[in-house]
């Protein structure tokens, strides 16, 4: 399985070697992560500001820079790598957790096979090393051993530099020992040395945290435990123009920049009329959160339901690129393979069947948390990833579960199966017109944003082709691509194809003089070009727009 899952990621990594998405975008995140790994690799070790972001991946990337040089194959071999890793080590837990084989070659299938997993691995970002970490957390919590503790720390530590929500595994890890979560039997160790793997488990853990808040503090002279992006974070998605709960910038933020903090400091000063440290930052956006949320209860409920929607939803809610623009590129991602609606509902599935399992219960109770965290934030797909691994493990378990039925011909608790994943589908499936709306105008918006990315590097062609994309998916979410088409057009002479789109922005900005003046001038060159000299319909448009209104 392991081979097969090689396979598949090296014909998916030649596919967008060959893509416009294996150099990053200007506003993509992974490009900020690979020029940190630059400069981690030049020396800069201690940075002049508590960190921004979670700083495992950049230093890991660092390191293979420092080794091996830049090159933007390398951080998709690694990601490729830690894919692998993480299907090994879901195999294991399966065996572990089911005793069966079987189980673990269903669960590796589902890791190396989700569509998904793929799509991150084949990112500049931290996705597949947040999801081995998650992977390897589990398999060790379920060993006995205080040496397996110390570890299991360790990994809780490193999760928490690469992904800050999971911060909160570390003390609930600790109880989890303590409570004696990670035995089939109770009584089967004492009280004291549930205590001690405790310790060990915080023993190995806290240092590796402090890593960062070392850091932090020789960096700015403040106590910052890890990051300072938690305030900006919350308000993102929860203020009040953020109705449903994705990535919102409100009004004051330029999305034409990485990060958001200079936006969020100028806008800090401007309300207050004092300059703010980074960790003032946060909890001045933390406390703003939390007043709008109390002003607005009613959408703060609606919105936290609408995050759960996006959270079990099959539909990946994309960043800056996304996986339906990839799709276009990579023929593995169009696969008929595992994606999150067929693997949530088998894993569901397998919680409910195997619930008398302690294992399965700490997976359930592990996951459910994880999921839990991210609802205080905005939705994106790359945030509920992380559960992969346990999604697989109980998956396989469902799936060997009917396996048993059919076998036994036990027709009642297959028909009880069929309706719970017959619900779990409708769940994870069904997409209320909200979603299909902010689905269709996110899709035009990334398509938008490719062909902006491929007209900087001088594709012109590539970039009327995305353009074109974006207008075909929803064109009243991209009147730039409009305006920017019809620029292509006109220079190039396709006065016809030009005028379509400029007048299509006149239709949904009407009030626009750019859009005006540009579709006047327009006109003006086709009346100067003999074959439309003599066109007695376009002298008339052209006539109009002498009478139209100017913007109020």
């Amino acid at each position: 399985m392991l081979v097969l899952g090689l396979a598949v990621r090296l014909a998916h990594l030649a596919a967008i070697y060959r893509s416009p998405f294996f150099r990053p975008m200007s506003t993509d995140p992974g490009l900020g992560f690979d020029e940190w790994a630059q400069s981690i690799a030049a020396g800069r070790w201690i940075d002049t500001s508590p960190f921004w972001i979670d700083p495992l991946y950049s230093y890991l990337l660092g390191v293979f820079y420092r080794v091996l040089g830049h090159g933007l194959l390398i951080p998709r071999v690694i990601n490729l790598t830690l894919g692998l890793a993480a299907a090994y080590l879901v195999a294991l837990t399966a065996r572990r957790v089911w005793a069966s084989r079987e189980a673990g070659v269903i669960a590796a299938a589902a890791s190396v096979f989700f569509v998904p997993a793929l799509y991150y691995e084949g990112q500049t970002e931290k996705t597949a090393l947040t999801i081995v970490l998650f992977a390897l957390g589990f398999e060790l919590l379920q060993r006995p051993g205080t040496r397996v503790a110390v570890a299991a720390g360790v990994v809780a530590g490193l999760a928490t530099l690469a992904r800050g929500n999971l911060l909160i595994f570390v003390p609930l890890g600790a109880l989890a020992l303590a409570a004696g979560w990670d035995e089939e039997d109770l009584g089967q160790k004492s009280g004291r040395c549930r205590a001690r793997r405790a310790g060990l488990f915080l023993a190995g853990a806290l240092p590796v945290v402090g890593l960062a808040t070392v850091h932090n503090y020789a960096a700015s002279r403040e106590l910052v435990l890890t990051t300072t992006n938690l305030g900006i974070n919350l308000y993102l998605g929860n203020h009040d123009g953020n109705e449903h709960g994705y990535f919102t910038p409100p009004d004051f933020l330029d999305q034409r920049h990485r990060s958001e903090q200079p936006h969020f400091r100028a806008e800090a000063l401007r309300r207050t009329g004092r300059p703010m440290t980074d960790a003032e930052l946060s909890r001045y956006w933390t406390a703003q959160t939390l007043q709008a949320m109390a002003a607005k209860p009613g959408l703060a409920l609606r919105r936290t339901v609408h995050k759960l929607q996006l959270v079990l939803h099959n539909d990946e809610v994309a960043d800056q690129d996304d996986i339906a623009l990839m799709v276009e590129y990579s023929p593995v991602l169009r696969l008929p393979i595992v994606w999150w609606g067929t693997l949530l509902p088998m894993a569901v599935l397998g919680a409910v069947t195997g619930w008398r399992r302690r294992r399965v219960r700490v997976l359930v109770a592990g996951s459910a948390l994880y999921l839990a965290t991210l609802l205080p934030f905005f939705i994106m797909g790359r945030l509920r990833i992380q559960v992969l691994p346990a999604l697989a493990v109980l998956g396989a378990g469902g799936l060997l579960w009917i396996v048993e039925r059919l076998r036994s011909r036990d027709r009642r608790a297959l028909l009880r199966g069929a309706v719970l994943l017959a619900a779990c589908a409708v769940v994870v499936l069904a997409r209320p017109d909200w979603m299909t709306r902010r689905r269709n105008s996110l899709v035009a918006i990334d398509w938008n944003n490719l062909g902006s990315a491929l007209l900087e590097r001088g594709d012109t062609p590539g970039a009327i082709r995305a353009y074109e994309r974006a207008v075909s998916v929803n064109a009243a979410s991209v009147p730039a691509a409009l305006r920017v088409l019809g620029q292509l057009y006109f220079q190039r002479g396709e006065y016809a194809r030009a005028e379509v789109h400029m007048r299509r922005v006149l239709e949904l900005r009407p009030d626009s003089r750019s859009a005006l003046a540009a579709l006047t001038a327009l006109y003006d060159a086709m009346l100067q070009d003999p074959r439309y000299r003599d066109d007695a319909e376009l002298r008339r448009r052209r006539a109009a727009l002498q009478t139209t209104e100017g913007p109020r």
